[in-house]
């Protein structure tokens, strides 16, 4: 064989095993997709989909398209196994993903969490995806140090990565200190109750849009005792709700240390 067609050769063989290596080509098919990325909390609700009613409910969800990616290692907490992580989605879709920052687990040390998160993070910003830190609320049975120090962790990651911070837990937060008869969790102290899922919506409608909840006409939920159970909340409530919401979101936005809307 003639010095050239080895060379051709060559050059056919190493281009298809470059191929394997590429991102795969994002899909433009005129809908901006949103990829959940966490535990079974996100599936309280569900989550996203409560996020979808305030959104189609304000006539903004025309062009939206929600898609989730379950499991009980898919938080910054747990180590990045992208195999698994690939057979749960598909890529190719995906505009922003919201990915929960830690579950129940708190056997993890700062620096573990450092650096599991950083590999998560890195794995999206390579492929061209957007990345949101859904800041979750903690448990009910969380010591204040504890809850300092994930909120610590999450807003260094923020301000390291330069990431969207969604923060549903300061959120909870300050409607417990202001009604601490407010139920937002389920029996277990663990998952949201309606009303919970109903004020994790609120937050995220206020970081997807930029804009208040307040007099969205959205007045139902779904919470984890009894997922078949659409629950009706009264007025003065979801305008409680709302309001700590927005005023969670816009407190971040007036001190602008921390970027709280996600860019679309």
């Amino acid at each position: 064989m003639k010095w050239w067609g080895r060379f051709l050769l060559i050059t056919i063989l190493f281009s298809g095993c470059s191929n394997l290596n590429l991102s795969p080509t994002p899909i433009d098919d005129g809908f901006e997709h949103f990829l959940w990325v966490g535990d079974d909390q996100l599936q309280t609700g569900p989550l996203d989909m409560q996020t979808l009613l305030l959104l189609e409910l304000a006539g903004d969800s025309q062009f939206l398209r929600m898609h989730r990616a379950i499991s009980p290692r898919f938080t910054f907490v747990s180590a990045f196994d992208q195999e698994e992580f690939l057979q749960s989605t598909n890529l190719q879709l995906m505009d922003v993903v919201i990915i929960q920052a830690f579950g129940v687990q708190r056997d993890f040390s700062d620096e573990e969490f450092k650096k599991n998160a950083k590999t998560w993070v890195d794995f999206f910003k390579n492929q061209g995806i957007q990345v949101a830190v859904f800041y979750p609320w903690s448990s009910a049975v969380d010591s204040v140090s504890e809850r300092e120090r994930l909120d610590r962790m999450i807003h260094q990651l923020g301000w390291q990565e330069d990431l969207a911070i969604v923060p549903v837990g300061p959120a909870w937060q300050s409607a417990l200190k202001i009604r601490p008869d407010l139920q937002l969790y389920a029996s277990d102290g663990i998952h949201p109750s309606a009303l919970g899922v109903y004020l994790s919506a609120c937050v995220l409608y206020a970081s997807i849009t930029g804009e208040s909840p307040l007099d969205n006409p959205v007045y139902t939920s779904i919470g984890f005792d009894d997922p078949d159970e659409i629950v009706k909340l009264d007025g003065d409530t979801i305008q409680f709700l709302q309001s700590i919401a927005w005023e969670t979101v816009n407190d971040y936005l007036q001190k602008d240390e921390f970027r709280v809307i996600i860019k679309r």
